[in-house]
């Protein structure tokens, strides 16, 4: 008796496993959808922070153009001046009016970085620590942030970005967030210059970027402006550090001498841009 309940625990047990391969054999088949990516290429992050790192490009139908109206047109265009609207939102309480928090479209640039743009590059984050993305292409990852972050540091002063991604990220204040983007933009420029002179041919996000098809001396021009523009930004508050920061090669004065990377060179044909004195 006790040899034939040993045999109907094997026989049982055998089952149970035959059973259980039966479930999961095809497991992976049946669980995955033949429609979505399964590969997903990191290097499309890159593309997903250009998308709404200046102006708001994702999303479909009017969904973008009502963003970049909100965040620019109704936001600081009204405020500053520049434009008025012809009709009165919400009863008239809104930015027209100076009643900032009379509606939500205050929220909106902040909205775009930290929630669009900012993901995408903690993404980039984690592969680049990791060692499953180049520096050269962190890098470009850095000119988006800094790109992004500075205009709605301009916006809102206080931002969440030195420990973004991490368990406890409090806000920085401007002066720390300005320090910071001028750190990335030197280290990001550092990396992109060495890749041009020694790699000139090197194109790994031609396939995913949306705006120089992975031109790095177009990147490294790029990084320059921006790190010229916020040089401005500081020239009153902090002038001598503005003179430190700004983009030149071997201390190069305004007015003088473009730097060997020069800045970004203008789209319109025609257009002929303001050329800097050596005083800001």
């Amino acid at each position: 008796m006790k040899r034939n309940n040993i045999k109907q625990g094997f026989l049982s047990l055998a089952a149970a496993c035959l059973a259980f391969t039966a479930c999961t054999g095809d497991f992976e088949r049946f669980n995955t959808d033949p429609n979505s990516a399964q590969e997903v290429d990191l290097k499309m992050f890159i593309t997903t922070m250009q998308m709404d790192a200046v102006y708001s490009c994702s999303g479909s139908d009017t969904e973008p153009n009502n963003r970049y109206q909100a965040a620019y047109n109704l936001i600081g265009d009204v405020y500053a001046g520049y434009m008025s609207g012809t009709n009165n939102w919400n009863g008239g309480v809104n930015t027209q009016i100076y009643a900032l928090n009379g509606t939500n479209w205050c929220n909106v640039p902040f909205s775009e970085s930290f929630t669009n743009v900012m993901p995408a590059w903690l993404q980039l984050k984690y592969a680049h620590a990791n060692g499953l993305l180049s520096d050269d292409i962190f890098a470009v990852a850095n000119i988006l942030k800094v790109m992004s972050l500075h205009r709605v540091s301009d916006i809102y002063g206080p931002l969440p970005v030195l420990h973004f991604g991490e368990t406890e990220n409090p806000y920085n204040s401007q002066e720390e967030c300005y320090m910071h983007f001028f750190e990335t933009l030197d280290s990001a420029i550092a990396v992109l210059k060495d890749v041009v002179e020694n790699n000139p041919d090197a194109k790994p996000l031609e396939e995913v970027d949306a705006l120089y098809h992975g031109d790095y001396s177009k990147w490294l021009k790029l990084a320059n402006s921006v790190k010229l523009r916020l040089a401005m930004r500081i020239c009153y508050v902090k002038p001598d550090l503005a003179k430190q920061r700004r983009p030149s090669e071997n201390h190069a004065r305004f007015g003088t001498q473009y730097v060997a990377y020069g800045i970004a060179t203008p789209i319109r044909p025609n257009y002929k841009p303001l050329m800097l004195k050596k005083e800001i």
